[in-house]
């Protein structure tokens, strides 16, 4: 069995099996969040501790206009499922599309929403507006949030930890207005950036938890030459913008370096997206660049070989963010083709090791054709769980990491397993009577290690061969049915 069927029987089973000697996997807690709403999982942000997400859907129909909305959730006390925390918020006038870009705090008491499609009324200038939740439902903090120049602000944004500094870019705006502080009564612009002659002024945004470094990336320009792109990043000495290193440039035109941009907790590491980047297998295979900060030679390092997609026209690293250490990075490409179907989408994510990037777990799958599983995504600050939302079908999943070697048995769609961790044997109870049963094992390149058959509904007793040890996968089908598939540690 090839590498891409083992991937399809792990794909139809919705299972999350170890992979790790340890095994662990990343597992979806409670059930897909779901919405009637247009465009729901456009854009999602986590709260520090994932327990609190706000979902975009920013072409939400309220009857008569595509006004936009953003919806929260926070998770239940049982810690098994999503409920929604306050009111939806929704835009006011067609076209708003309210929820394009959303931000959150870090205790998950404020949230950020842009509506980059306000009409001035001739243009869309677009605003962002600020809520804060009163223990009930979210009221606005200050009035909208606007800017002098440009168009579409709201493009994209970001929050300090506390909710009281906001980054938001504006597409046309050359430098000007990026930054925003809560004074205690109203929002109030703090200071102003400048880029070097014909960039475009930032198109991603990333702020630092305490707001005093930004990051913003320029995928369009760098100086006069036509898409390059690049990437800024700015510190507040306390009355000004100053710039932090020299921008960090792409190597190639027109691979969209800095559509995406991400930075940890204190700014001394930057993630950039390159999702147009030709790569080694193909086009568009896209791309993705860590770097971190040196003080002492004021001067941005890369950390690590490039990341690069799965597969040409996956577009991987459209979207991505780091955690708060900088030491996990999960990346999204949506239109990745897998077992689920086409443009199904999947996420990876990946430690760093102090060398370099290493992939932890398996690739998290969208699960049907067009899902587009990545297109927006979240981690929390421990890098231990994360919201990846599925555009295309308007779902959002939230996944942590998971131990589960303290399991002995596991149930599923058509038969009992167990243990999953052996010396040598484990056994299949089946729950149905068949005619013909085919079981087979298979280590994780697509090995064929066992291959068992029987009838009836009897239990199978299985022995793997003694010089295996490590990983596993054990599928079953009944009268050519497939019934299920789970994995197994021989230690």
């Amino acid at each position: 069995m090839n590498q891409l069927f083992l991937k399809q029987f792990l794909c139809l089973a919705g299972l999350f099996f170890a992979i790790t000697s340890n095994a662990q996997e990343w597992v979806q807690v409670g059930a897909d969040i779901n919405n009637t709403s247009s465009g729901f999982g456009d854009a999602v942000a986590l709260s520090d501790d994932g327990s609190t997400m706000i979902i975009g859907a920013p072409f939400h129909f309220d009857g008569t206009n595509y006004v936009g909305a953003a919806y929260v959730y926070r998770k239940s006390t049982t810690g098994d499922s999503w409920e929604q925390l306050g009111l939806r918020i929704a835009g006011t006038a067609d076209a708003d599309r309210l929820g394009y870009a959303v931000a959150i705090s870090a205790d998950g008491n404020t949230v950020a929403v842009s509506l980059p499609g306000v009409d001035n009324p001739t243009i869309q200038v677009g605003k962002v507006r600020v809520y804060s939740f009163d223990g009930s439902d979210w009221v606005q903090k200050g009035a909208d949030i606007s800017t002098s120049g440009g168009y579409e602000f709201g493009y994209d944004l970001s929050m300090s930890h506390n909710g009281d500094l906001v980054a938001v870019t504006t597409i046309g705006d050359l430098g000007g207005d990026v930054c925003y502080t809560w004074n205690g009564t109203a929002w109030e612009q703090q200071g102003q950036l400048f880029v070097e002659a014909g960039d475009f002024s930032p198109f991603s945004v990333a702020l630092s938890g305490d707001g005093n470094r930004m990051v913003f990336g320029s995928p369009n320009l760098f100086g006069l030459v036509d898409e390059l792109g690049s990437v800024y990043a700015f510190s507040w000495t306390g009355s000004a913008w100053s710039p932090l290193g020299q921008p960090m440039l792409g190597t190639v035109l027109y691979n969209d370096f800095g559509s995406v941009v991400s930075t940890n907790l204190t700014g001394d590491r930057i993630a950039v997206g390159i999702p147009d980047q030709t790569g080694s297998i193909g086009n568009l295979q896209g791309a993705v660049e860590v770097y971190e900060y040196n003080s002492g030679s004021d001067s941005w390092g890369q950390m690590g070989a490039t990341l690069e997609g799965e597969d040409a026209y996956d577009y991987f690293g459209r979207a991505l963010q780091l955690s708060s250490q900088g030491n996990t990075l999960i990346v999204g490409s949506g239109e990745n083709d897998n077992p689920g179907g086409s443009n199904a989408g999947h996420v990876r994510i990946f430690d760093w090791d102090g060398t370099d990037w290493v992939q932890r777990g398996m690739d998290v799958d969208g699960l049907a054709f067009n899902d587009n599983s990545g297109e927006a995504l979240s981690v929390s600050g421990d890098g231990q769980a994360l919201a990846i939302a599925s555009p295309g079908s308007g779902k959002v999943r939230y996944y942590e990491w998971s131990t589960t070697s303290a399991l002995e048995t596991v149930k599923t769609a058509g038969f009992t397993f167990g243990p999953n961790r052996t010396s040598g044997s484990f056994y299949v109870d089946l729950e149905e009577n068949y005619r013909h049963i085919e079981l087979s094992v298979y280590d994780m390149s697509g090995r064929l290690l066992v291959r068992q058959t029987a009838t009836g509904r009897e239990r199978l007793e299985v022995q793997l061969p003694t010089a295996f040890s490590g990983q596993c996968v054990v599928s079953c089908f009944g009268d050519g049915r497939f019934l299920g598939v789970m994995s197994l540690t021989k230690q």
